[in-house]
């Protein structure tokens, strides 16, 4: 892959860019006593020109210098060096543009005179970040291949063999969950759970029956979510969510060479899009949302709220409809959520025989 190759090539590189020599040779010497190799530049254009013709893993930049500033070379590199990390240097009077530096995309900021202890901290930790990030990256292209790999061999048997490929992703979705005793049968509830609210919607027996696929199936793609972070015993950060977030598309690419699954893919792609377009990954609204994705949305609500979570007790089923029934108009499909609440005590009774071992 291009990214592991420019990784490689440039695992240790930093780029120095300050109008001051003393300054350039001061940061040098720390980094170089660090074992880190370093190229300065004084002049900005000359930096903007390297770092379209080489490859770097950190910049250290002057905020303001002579022609063009540090904020201005990150504008113009930035869709270009993907994997470089930025760190902004400037004066006190200065810590408004770096904050704004910060919103742009730097990774940090260091203030002059220059502390070369909090320099060299902030160089590594911004190796250390970068390093972690190209791992992940790697980990889930990885594990996607193998996936992609796996489904197309399958896929490319014969008619008689189609059962085997839905066992085999039944199988990877039951062995996903086992990882984790939370969440251990959630796609199989989900499943029940979205066919039975079908059913009364009055879909065909068919339609049924592929939405229930859909609730199996809709988690699919936290395969290529990291197990650490899927276990967590707390709530996620920020970044921990957005990488949780990929998992519909990483879903909906496992999916996509298997014919037989086609009518399945934006139910996998859009079961956390919301009615009033909060959601994602499209921010779709109302029914632009697939059926089957709004089906399977309001069994996986419910379904998790009445499931205990490392970090919360399961809600009572009562508590949980109060939630949805709020989240009506804004999240949920009013007539989906109002099939719920009607049949409650039946999707209650359906669910009891797949609920997780204690």
């Amino acid at each position: 892959m291009e990214w592991e190759t420019e990784a490689a090539r440039s695992a240790a590189r930093v780029l120095i860019i300050d109008d001051d020599p003393a300054v350039l040779e001061l940061v040098r010497r720390a980094l170089e006593r660090r074992g880190i190799p370093c190229e300065c530049q004084s002049d900005a254009h000359k930096a903007l020109a390297e770092l379209r013709h080489r490859d770097y893993a950190v910049v250290l930049t002057d905020i303001r210098m002579p022609g063009i500033s540090g904020i201005d070379i990150y504008r113009r590199v930035r869709h270009s060096c993907p994997h470089t990390y930025f760190i902004a240097i400037t004066g006190v009077a200065d810590t408004e543009v770096a904050i704004e530096a910060l919103k742009l995309g730097f990774f940090d900021y260091l203030l002059k005179p220059l502390n070369l202890d909090e320099v060299v901290l902030s160089v590594e930790r911004a190796f250390e970040e970068r390093r972690l990030k190209l791992e992940l990256r790697a980990y889930q292209e990885e594990l996607e291949a193998k996936v992609l790999r796996r489904t197309e061999e399958l896929i490319d048997r014969s008619r008689q063999l189609r059962q085997l490929l839905l066992n085999t992703i039944q199988t990877l979705v039951f062995t996903l969950e086992a990882k984790d005793k939370f969440t251990e049968g959630h796609s199989r509830r989900v499943s029940d759970i979205a066919a039975y609210l079908a059913e009364r919607l009055g879909l065909s027996q068919t339609a049924v029956r592929r939405v229930e696929l859909a609730g199996l199936l809709h988690d699919i793609g936290k395969v290529g979510i990291r197990d650490q972070i899927l276990s967590l015993p707390r709530r996620l950060t920020k970044d921990e969510m957005e990488h949780v977030r990929t998992h519909p598309q990483v879903g909906a690419r496992i999916l996509g060479p298997v014919s037989e699954f086609q009518d399945l893919i934006p139910a996998v792609l859009c079961h956390h899009e919301r009615y009033d377009g909060s959601g994602y990954p499209q921010g779709l609204r109302g029914e632009a949302i697939p059926l089957y994705a709004r089906i399977v949305a309001v069994a996986d609500a419910y379904e998790a709220m009445t499931s205990r979570r490392p970090y919360r007790e399961a809600l009572p089923p009562d508590v949980a409809l109060a939630q949805l029934k709020n989240g009506t108009r804004s999240s949920f499909d009013p007539q989906v959520v109002e099939v719920l609440e009607r049949w409650q005590g039946e999707v209650e009774e359906r669910i009891r025989h797949v609920q997780s071992p204690a």
